[in-house]
C-alpha cells in the first residue's frame, strides 16, 4: 500500500517539476527590451488614451453610426488599402496574392462604388493581407527590439519600420481611417 501511495507521490511530484519547467524560459533566450522604460510609459500613455478618449469615442460611434453606414466606411477604408498591399504582394514576389488584390481593387472602385461596397468578396477575390513589415522579414531583416509605439501599442523595430512605410507611402489615407478599429482597441489593452 505504502509503495503504491509513494508511486503516485513521485509520478505528481515528476508531473509538477515537468510542467513548472515549461514556464521558464527557453535555454539562451534574451528579452530584446533595452528601451524598457520608455516602453512602460509609452504603454501607459496608450492604455490612458484608449480609456479616457478612444474607447468612449468608439463606442459613441458605434452608438451613432448605423451598421450600413459602418459597413460602408470600412469596406471603403478596406479598399484605400489595397494598393499598399499589392505593392507588398509584388515585393514578397507573392503573385497570386498581388492578383487577387489587385482584382478586388478595380471590382470595388467601379462596381462597388469607390468601395463603399464589395462585390468581388461574393465572386471569390479574398483580401490578401501584406504589409512591409512582413516584406522586411521575408527580405531577413531581424526583427529587432521590442518597441511599444504611440497609440499603435506593442510592436518590434522591424515592424514598426513597416508601420510608418505602410502609413507614409503605401497606404496614408485609409491607415488613418482604420486606425480605430484595426490597431487601438485589441493592440493596446493586450499586455
Amino acid at each position: 500500500m505504502f509503495e503504491h501511495v509513494r508511486r503516485v507521490i513521485i509520478l505528481i511530484a515528476t508531473g509538477l517539476i515537468l510542467l513548472l519547467s515549461a514556464c521558464s524560459p527557453r535555454s539562451g533566450a534574451v528579452l530584446d527590451d533595452p528601451f524598457e522604460r520608455l516602453n512602460r510609459a509609452t504603454h501607459a500613455f496608450n492604455k490612458g488614451l484608449d480609456r479616457n478618449l478612444l474607447s468612449p469615442v468608439s463606442k459613441g460611434y458605434t452608438a451613432v453610426v448605423p451598421d450600413p453606414v459602418e459597413n460602408g466606411i470600412s469596406n471603403f477604408a478596406s479598399n484605400l488599402s489595397l494598393p499598399g498591399k499589392v505593392v507588398n504582394n509584388i515585393l514578397q514576389l507573392d503573385i497570386s496574392a498581388a492578383s487577387s488584390n489587385t482584382f478586388r481593387f478595380v471590382i470595388n472602385s467601379t462596381f462597388g462604388l469607390v468601395g463603399l461596397f464589395d462585390p468581388s468578396g461574393s465572386m471569390g477575390f479574398e483580401e490578401r493581407d501584406a504589409d512591409f513589415g512582413q516584406t522586411l522579414q521575408l527580405w531577413g531583416v531581424g526583427e529587432g527590439a521590442y518597441a511599444e509605439l504611440p497609440v499603435f501599442g506593442p510592436s518590434n523595430m522591424r515592424d514598426g519600420i513597416g508601420l510608418i512605410v505602410d502609413m507614409v507611402l503605401l497606404d496614408p489615407a485609409s491607415s488613418y481611417i482604420k486606425v480605430s478599429s484595426d490597431h487601438l482597441p485589441n493592440r493596446i489593452t493586450s499586455w
